[in-house]
Formats: structure tokens, C-alpha cells, sequence
């Protein structure tokens, strides 16, 4: 329904309609208004809390668009992130999760210090992608069964797109959230593709135990980590991981050692050993990219 017929109908100035309901606009009118921080048009939609809704006397559901960070009611402390649709069954009760709890409150946090576009539109959609591809035996730790048998029980059995599954997940998402929209983390995750490294390390002490480091593409894509990593490379220096990984087996092999590597034809060398033009290139500048930021052992 056009905004100035839904404005006549409803008494409610147009402008103010507009403001209310994004989807009433045009992408030319939405570039004038000022609606940072706010979910963009049809994105995220879902049922606000039963219990909130109820307290306010309206006995229907209420939908709304959330942003990233509001799967949770910290007041009535329920789970609202799941786009379920039905009775307030639907909507987890997280009285006896306090991790899950705690990690709501650490996403906003994350939100106040690096900011709702780099925390909920880069490092938290690359974070809840990664642990959904992950196989089980990395994804699901510890922390991830414990949360688990306090929904279901022992022995338990849940579709993977279940509510349980995603609110049991969501500390793990947060965890892996922080080290992806830290400048510092972000910054240490493509030092070194040889040997487990800073940020491996740390994701394997605050996110999954279990991850194993696996640089290679063994059915033709990486592993989503390194996926990630190779997307975070390919920005900031060029190379492909494949191009960094045998980049940095030369570069600490010694055989440069003594070489101006900033003047030195480095091209000519990666030509020699059998590289195309092109990756020879590539070889060179993920080689220079090293000697500026990494000291040789």
C-alpha cells in the first residue's frame, strides 16, 4: 500500500509512517534519511517477546525487524532469535543458561566498542557462517553439549536448524565474533599459514578446542576458516593463500637470507623454480608483504 494512501487511512502523518516502516520507501528516499543503526528494509524479521508483548496487554504476536544483536529479552530472559512463529513455547527459556545469557551482553559490548557495522554486518555474519559449516566434531564443544543437555537432557536428538541448536551455538558465534571484529585478531589471522599461529591459538582457547589448521583445498574449497583468511589476504596483500602458504616456506627457508628483498628480482628467482609470469608476480609481492611484517627466525 502507497505511504499517502496508508497515511489517509490511518490519520498518521506520512513522514512519520515512513520512518516507522522502511519498506514504504524508495532507495532514493531511504539515502536521505537518517536511519543509522537500523535493520535495513525485510532484513531480520521476527516475533518480539511473548512475554513483553503480553505485559503491554496485546494478546497477538508482534512482529518487527531485530538487529543481529537482539535474539535475546534480557528481561524476561528468553530466546528470540529463532524467526519461529506460534505459541511463546517457541521461545526459549534461558533461566538456567547463563552463558548464553552472558554472551548477549558481550555482543553488545563488542557492538559499543567496534561499532554495529563492523561487529554485526562483517564479523558476526562471517562468525555464524563458519560454525554453521564446520562439521560437528569442531563446531560443538564441551560448552556447546553442556547448554545442550540443559534444554533437552541426556541423549539428546534436535534438527540442526532447531531454536536449541542456534541459542546453544550463540556463545560460541560471539566468542569466534570478537576475534573477527578485533582489529588486533583480524590483524594476526593471516601472519603465518606454516605452523599454528596467534590467532589459531586463540580460537582454539576461547572458541572450538577441536579446530584443526588445514590450509589446503583438498575437494576444491578450503575449509571456512581458511576461506576467510584467504579473503582476508587476498585484500590486503593479493595473493592467494595457496601463493602465501609456499610464499612463506621460501621466505624463512634461509635461501633469501642476506637479500635485498625490496630491490632484489624476486620474480626472476620464482620464474626459475617453474612459477607462470603471473604467480611469480604474486610469489614476489607476498615475499616483500613478509619481509616488511614479519622478522625472519
Amino acid at each position: 500500500m502507497p505511504a499517502d494512501r496508508l497515511a489517509a487511512l490511518s490519520g498518521i502523518p506520512e513522514r512519520t509512517l515512513r520512518y516507522a516502516i522502511l519498506e514504504l520507501c524508495s532507495a532514493e528516499e531511504l539515502a536521505d534519511m537518517k536511519i543509522a543503526g537500523r535493520p535495513a528494509p525485510m532484513y531480520g524479521v521476527a516475533v518480539a517477546c511473548h512475554l513483553c508483548t503480553l505485559a503491554r496487554g496485546c494478546q497477538q504476536e508482534v512482529i518487527y525487524r531485530r538487529q543481529r544483536e537482539n535474539v535475546i529479552c534480557l528481561r524476561h530472559r528468553r530466546w528470540i532469535g529463532t524467526a519461529t512463529f506460534g505459541p511463546s513455547s517457541s521461545q526459549l527459556d534461558l533461566s538456567r543458561q547463563p552463558e548464553i545469557l552472558h554472551a548477549a551482553k558481550r555482543h553488545r559490548r563488542l557492538i559499543r566498542r567496534h561499532g554495529q557495522e563492523r561487529v554485526n554486518y562483517y564479523a558476526y555474519y562471517d562468525a555464524e557462517r563458519i560454525w554453521q559449516q564446520w562439521p560437528n566434531k569442531i563446531a560443538w564443544d564441551e560448552g556447546f553439549y553442556r547448554r545442550m543437555r540443559i534444554f533437552h537432557g541426556d541423549g539428546w536428538s534436535v534438527a540442526k536448524d532447531g531454536a536449541t541448536i542456534h541459542a546453544a551455538a550463540y556463545p560460541q558465534i560471539i566468542a569466534l565474533t570478537r576475534l573477527l571484529a578485533s582489529p588486533y585478531w583480524r590483524a594476526a589471522a593471516p601472519e603465518s599459514l606454516l605452523r599454528p599461529r596467534r590467532f589459531v591459538a586463540e580460537l582454539r582457547r576461547t572458541v572450538a578446542p577441536a579446530y584443526f589448521w588445514f590450509p589446503e583445498r583438498p575437494y576444491g574449497h578450503y575449509e571456512p576458516l581458511a576461506a576467510w583468511i584467504n579473503q582476508e589476504l587476498q585484500e590486503q596483500n593479493g595473493p592467494d593463500l595457496a601463493d602465501y602458504r609456499d610464499a612463506e616456506i621460501i621466505y624463512r627457508s634461509g635461501d633469501l637470507d642476506g637479500l635485498d628483498l625490496h630491490a632484489y628480482p624476486l620474480e626472476q628467482v620464482m620464474r626459475r623454480i617453474g612459477a607462470s609470469e603471473d604467480r611469480s608476480r604474486r610469489l614476489a609481492a607476498a615475499i616483500r608483504s613478509m619481509a616488511t611484517t614479519q622478522p625472519r627466525p
